[in-house]
């Protein structure tokens, strides 16, 4: 069963507004044929997986096109401060963009 946290929802749905906005302005100031490069870490929200770099690609699909993506494992995988759902950030993904 899966319990709906609003407040949560919102805050990501927040998230993911905030980013479709960056990268909108990041069009207007990047070159033609330009790169953005976005690190960015897949994460959780009420027990279920978000697979963040996946929605990022998808909502700036009509700025820009992906050309690279990879991941890494981030060695110190815990943050200066605590996350709500107690895991570290085991790994990273590193997304390249070119500018349409």
């Amino acid at each position: 069963m899966i319990v709906i946290n609003v407040a949560r929802s919102r805050t990501l749905r927040g998230y993911f507004d905030s980013i479709e906005k960056s990268f909108a302005q990041l069009h207007q100031v990047v070159r033609k044929n330009g790169n953005v490069v976005c690190v960015v870490g897949d994460s959780r929200c009420c027990g279920i997986p978000i697979a963040t770099s996946d929605f990022i690609v998808s909502l700036v699909a009509e700025r820009f096109s992906l050309q690279n993506r990879f991941a890494y494992a981030v060695r110190n995988h815990y943050m200066q401060y605590g996350l709500r759902n107690g895991d570290g950030i085991r790994e990273e993904n590193v997304l390249v963009f070119k500018r349409r």
